[in-house]
């Protein structure tokens, strides 16, 4: 939990060292000891259970088209993939929609992020459309076929790490720091003053 998302995929958000910082405290601070377990709800829910349905099933695809191997890679290429990597990406939405411009390193953060959630959204769904379209999906050789699944499985790990971010990065997990920071000033000037 010392870190926010997967590391590899870190770089695209062009954080500085001031703004890991600022997410490692919002995982750091005292009020936020319950979200551990609220993001493994959320992974959960929000990737893991997708992600055995999609397995399952293709597994069960393959398995009563074992005879048919050319097909492998159409059932791996049924849009599934970008799909559940549009809901990871649109279920953290909300979590960032408040302005929260009283805090304006996380409002830098926060728009960054969003920012980057609206490009991999656009990604998402065009590589759906692309897998779902039966007139593509029909003409595309296996090189073609393989470089599609290849880049779902890279827009579903960057979907993953940037609602994990998004969830995060609430407006509630960002309010009571401050509040807090403020707090143990107060409580080292009490203490400096005892000592005089």
């Amino acid at each position: 939990m010392e870190q926010i998302g997967f590391k590899i995929t870190d770089w695209i958000f062009f954080f500085d060292q001031r703004n890991k910082e600022n997410l490692d405290r919002i995982l750091s601070h005292p009020v936020n000891r319950d979200l551990k377990g609220e993001l493994v709800t959320w992974k959960l829910i929000t990737v893991i259970l997708p992600v055995v349905t999609f397995l399952v099933v293709l597994i069960l695809n393959i398995t009563t088209n074992i005879d048919k191997p050319e097909l492998f890679l159409q059932f791996m290429n049924n849009g599934s993939l970008p799909i559940i990597s549009f809901g990871i990406l649109t279920s953290g939405m909300p979590y960032l929609l408040e302005q929260l411009q009283t805090y304006p390193d996380f409002h830098v953060i926060r728009r960054r992020v969003m920012a980057i959630a609206m490009i991999f959204l656009f990604l998402s769904a065009s590589l759906y459309t692309l897998q779902t379209l039966h007139i593509i999906n029909q003409s595309l050789n296996c090189w073609t076929s393989f470089l599609l699944l290849v880049a779902s499985i890279y827009v579903f790990f960057f979907s993953s790490t940037i609602g994990f971010k998004m969830f995060a990065l609430q407006s509630r997990n960002i309010t009571n720091l401050p509040e807090d920071m403020e707090q143990n000033i107060q409580e080292l000037q009490n203490a400096v003053e005892d000592l005089d």
